[in-house]
């Protein structure tokens, strides 16, 4: 009987030592009046700071996207990820060489769902890639971009501004966080 305890005991130690290590996320979001900004917080990682009053309305656990509303109906997703989430990710990869390859990655996804994509803009550094989507109803703006050891993803879709409002809208969320 005390042999049995004692297999037990190290079978079920071995199975907690091989449990695999995963983040705990906080997450939380508040307007601030006063700064005009929503803020997202997502710790361990850090803060999305955006522009304006936003209501959060979804999150797409796959995408780890964080999606908000304004008053104007304008819908917009945030995420901001550990580069080496991805599985293109590469210790010797630039930024500009990872940001490439998000875009490549994702991008795929989209054409092979009959949509359009068009790259409209890339930041001189090579820090982000600015993309469109259409087709299908569906007419979005991503930027793809790179922090230290981040990827920042956001996306606005909206009929309520130009195409220029909205690169210029990602723009400032990209320099702002």
């Amino acid at each position: 009987m005390n042999r049995n305890f004692v297999v037990i005991f190290l079978f079920l130690t071995t199975i907690a030592g091989c449990k695999t290590s995963q983040t705990t996320m906080l997450i939380s979001d508040s307007y601030n009046e006063e700064k005009n900004v929503t803020s997202l917080m997502l710790f361990p990682y850090g803060n999305i700071d955006i522009p304006g009053k936003w209501t959060k309305t979804n999150y797409n656990e796959t995408s780890r996207q964080h999606y908000f509303k304004n008053a104007d109906s304008t819908s917009i997703a945030v995420a901001l990820n550990p580069v080496n989430k991805y599985p293109f990710h590469h210790d010797s990869l630039t930024n500009q060489q990872w940001v490439d390859k998000f875009y490549l990655w994702d991008s795929e996804y989209y054409l092979n769902q009959g949509y359009t994509t068009e790259i409209l803009d890339t930041d001189e550094s090579g820090d982000f890639l600015i993309w469109k989507i259409s087709g299908n109803n569906v007419n979005t703006i991503f930027l793809f971009g790179r922090k230290n050891e981040y990827a920042l993803n956001y996306a606005v879709n909206t009929d309520n501004l130009t195409d220029e409002q909205r690169i210029n809208f990602l723009t400032e969320l990209f320099n702002r966080n």
